[in-house]
């Protein structure tokens, strides 16, 4: 029988017969998924820093700060000893800084997590008046806080001012792959700077088979010899151990298959980044074109960010990747490439439901540093914003990642030439936004989370003719503006944690759009029955319609 085909993002994507577009996530590849108890090589070092934290003769250290290079497991750590220590104290937080951080952002996620109180106000409010906040959070509390993922002195230091010390015996995680960061943060005789270790050669080997094959009894006996060179070569480095297996795991089960992968590998890892970064290059190169094409969109998102699956399949459907075929829909084509990378171990799952499915991934750093460079090179997607900054060599944008928190960064978007762009997301509000005249050909708009943006933000949005999804989940947006009604391409409309209480009747002339998420309370339009193609109407409350929806509903 021929294969079953259908187009990708001008790509041919084959799938033979026995390959279901309902596959699920393998789940051999949730090893890091896991709770504590499954988790390959952490329980002693897990125990180990508890012991230091929870001493009950005084001698219980107050800060403990995890050092290591990427990929080591220091962040699955520090959460497995959160999780297992948090209860025991009155408030409790676990914040990512990440390399380029903007610390207002860093201190309100701390304040939120450290408080029981609403603070409606606190996108006003300076790095100060919140470093104040927080220290008057804490102050008669018991905490324990993780600050996970320190690149710099200057970020911890102003993290730092916020954490109070008082009498209540609190306690401070911190990981950094920096040294001198871990001894900057370890600045007391109470505090202690923890090495992280690379896995045994008996743990990686357990890793290493358990995302394999479940176990090593499972691994055939001519594969086990080639299996341990491979070990050797990934230096008890848990990213790249799951990485090479994930590769593996589609590789077929011969000597000489495995054979040419442990060759391709080099000499081994040891300390050097650029191996590491080898091992990436197999898993993406080994990638059909149509998982190369999702993999790299990835890079479009911030360090730490947790991506939602459906918000993400939605986009890449909107981006052109992925097409619907006969007895197909879109999204299922694109829930198979979602669970396909995560077979290969190139995302990490960090939402399950009750039903066992992913429903939010992640990107490891290292894995983001990989495919960034990657979509600098084909010109893929383009970073702009703290931290980064855009290259002369290509003089037409694709796609615009915009994540910096200073209106003049912002600004210079007004030099360039934006007329070539198809999708903008923006993670960071900086009182100012490009005009979307600039965007003839522009696709995608995500600018959710930025809750400064309102109404008149919107100012020329009709004229995006080519607009298949636009996200203003949790902005301050009141009303859509009513040249809404012109995107007659729009697919996706995401209004949740906006403040939209209410969709005009303009919305219902949006005839194209397929998923429509609000909250529970908005009031949608009489004519909603027109939208014909809608197939996903997310959180809406039949109770909150009014009686002329109803009766359309039943005509």
């Amino acid at each position: 029988m021929a294969p079953k085909r259908s187009a990708l993002n001008g790509q041919r994507f084959i799938r033979h017969n026995n390959t279901s577009t309902n596959a699920h996530v393998d789940p051999r590849a949730l090893v890091i998924f896991e709770d504590a108890s499954k988790l390959v090589g952490l329980e002693g070092p897990k125990q180990e820093l508890i012991e230091l934290l929870t001493k009950t003769d005084g001698s219980s250290v107050s800060l403990l700060s995890i050092v290591g290079s990427g990929g080591l497991g220091k962040t699955t750590l520090a959460k497995q000893v959160y999780e297992e220590l948090k209860g025991e104290f009155k408030s409790h937080a676990f914040v990512s800084v990440s390399r380029n951080p903007d610390m207002l952002n860093v201190l309100r996620n701390i304040l939120c997590r450290v408080s029981n109180e609403v603070h409606p106000n606190m996108q006003e409010w300076d790095i100060q008046l919140l470093i104040s906040r927080i220290h008057d959070s804490l102050w008669d509390k018991r905490y324990l806080i993780v600050i996970d993922d320190i690149w710099s002195k200057d970020a911890w230091k102003t993290v730092n001012c916020a954490l109070c010390k008082n009498n209540k015996d609190g306690k401070i995680i911190t990981t950094t792959r920096k040294h001198d960061v871990a001894k900057t943060c370890c600045s007391s005789d109470a505090d202690f700077v923890y090495r992280m270790k690379p896995l045994s050669f008996a743990d990686s080997k357990k890793l290493f088979f358990q995302r394999l094959y479940g176990s090593i009894d499972k691994c055939p006996d001519y594969l086990k010899d080639i299996s341990y060179k491979i070990l050797e070569k990934c230096d008890g480095l848990p990213l790249a151990i799951v990485s090479i297996s994930g590769l593996l795991a589609n590789k077929p089960q011969t000597e000489d298959e495995w054979d040419r992968v442990q060759n391709s590998i080099g000499r081994g890892l040891g300390k050097d980044v650029e191996s590491m970064m080898q091992i990436l290059s197999l898993s993406y190169f080994d990638l059909p074109h149509y998982l190369k094409t999702c993999l790299l969109y990835l890079s479009v998102f911030p360090e730490d960010f947790v991506i939602d699956k459906k918000l993400l399949v939605r986009r890449w459907i909107a981006e052109g990747f992925i097409q619907k075929e006969q007895g197909e829909t879109s999204f299922k084509l694109g829930e198979w490439c979602f669970n396909e990378l995560i077979n290969r171990s190139l995302i990490q799952a960090r939402k399950i439901n009750m039903y066992g499915d992913v429903t939010a991934c992640q990107v490891h750093d290292t894995i983001l540093d990989f495919i960034v460079s990657k979509s600098e090179e084909e010109n893929f997607i383009t970073v702009f914003g703290d931290g980064y900054q855009i290259h002369g060599q290509h003089s037409k944008f694709r796609r615009l990642s915009i994540n910096a928190s200073s209106k003049e960064k912002v600004s210079t978007l007004t030099q360039l030439d934006l007329s070539h762009v198809r999708s903008v997301a923006v993670f960071h509000y900086s009182e100012e936004l490009p005009m979307w005249s600039k965007f003839s050909f522009l696709r995608v708009l995500d600018l959710r989370g930025c809750r400064q943006v309102e109404g008149d933000h919107l100012t020329g949005i009709g004229n995006l003719f080519q607009l298949k999804y636009l996200s203003l989940r949790g902005t301050g947006v009141r009303e859509l503006p009513e040249q809404i009604s012109k995107l007659t391409c729009l697919e996706t409309l995401d209004l949740k944690m906006s403040k939209v209480t209410k969709l005009h009747a303009g919305t219902a002339k949006l005839q194209g759009l397929i998923y429509l998420a609000v909250d529970k309370g908005v009031q949608l339009p009489d004519g909603t029955k027109r939208m014909t193609a809608l197939e996903d109407l997310d959180c809406v409350d039949i109770f909150k319609q009014s009686i002329n929806f109803h009766k359309s509903l039943g005509s």
